[in-house]
């Protein structure tokens, strides 16, 4: 008698006969014993900018037994909802027939949304060149500055001065990959008899800056000078006298602020700086 090969689980009944014909009949089970767990996989890491609606793929499994049910999310918002700036840890599970699971997970993270504040635009005067365009970027940090002139790659400060005609464009990127694109800005030419808004010229620095700035000044003279926050609101008013030394910030929390200047033609500068930590 040959015994069977590769039964698998269940009940058998066997007779067995002899040249008599005598025989005798029994049964016996064969019960699989898994100890084995599904083998699971969950998606990479997911990273968005902003808050919003996030999809997200399922996790895959397998199992030596077959598995009970796919993997289900046992921890975590389900795809498809929304998710808030941080980080989102998403758990999946699988299980198998024999009752043996497995468990994987990822994360969401969601980076602050940046955005492109516009702070001021001046035309070119006469076609001296003398146009400008001042941005503040918001959100994220460590940023990248891409200018593009008429479809071409011009810049990468943050500011533009000294412009000529033309139509400005950029693309801001910060270091968590995050984009923001600032719509097309068209400078043109304005002609007139009028005496020139900037006499000379005032050079703030170092910016940004940790305890103190500095200015350079040049063919102009300064009447009043005050400093103020983004929205405006006055923060300090500084005498003209203390401009020529520097000038101490070390009390203003971290932030931008403007130094706004007058001359004594009624001009007025505004120049933007960055106070960091102390």
């Amino acid at each position: 008698m040959v015994a069977p090969l590769n039964l698998s689980p269940g009940t058998y009944i066997v007779t067995v006969s002899d040249a008599n014909a005598c025989s005798k009949t029994t049964s016996f089970s064969i019960v699989a014993t898994d100890n084995e767990t599904p083998q699971i996989a969950c998606p990479d890491e997911i990273q968005v900018c902003g808050s919003g609606v996030v999809d997200y793929p399922k996790a895959t499994a397998q199992d030596n037994c077959g598995l009970s049910e796919l993997p289900t999310v046992v921890s975590g918002p389900p795809s498809g909802s929304v998710m808030q700036e941080g980080v989102t840890v998403i758990i999946y599970q699988a299980s198998d027939a024999s009752g043996n699971s497995a468990t994987c997970s990822f994360s969401i993270v969601v980076y602050e949304s940046i955005q492109i504040l516009v702070d001021s635009i001046a035309n070119d005067m006469n076609g001296e060149g003398v146009g400008l365009i001042s941005i503040t970027p918001i959100g994220g940090g460590g940023y990248s500055f891409s200018w593009s002139k008429d479809g071409l790659p011009y810049t990468t400060t943050e500011d533009l001065l000294g412009l000529g005609v033309g139509v400005y464009s950029l693309l801001l990127l910060d270091s968590n990959g995050c984009t923001a694109a600032l719509p097309p800005i068209v400078i043109s030419n304005s002609v007139g008899t009028f005496e020139q808004i900037q006499d000379g010229w005032i050079r703030l620095k170092p910016n940004p800056a940790h305890s103190v700035i500095q200015l350079e000044i040049i063919d102009l003279t300064i009447i009043s000078a005050s400093i103020l926050d983004m929205r405006g609101d006055l923060i300090s008013i500084i005498p003209p006298s203390d401009l020529s030394s520097a000038i101490d910030i070390r009390h203003l929390p971290s932030a931008v602020y403007y130094l706004k200047l007058m001359t004594n033609k009624g001009h007025v500068w505004s120049l933007k700086f960055v106070k960091m930590g102390n």
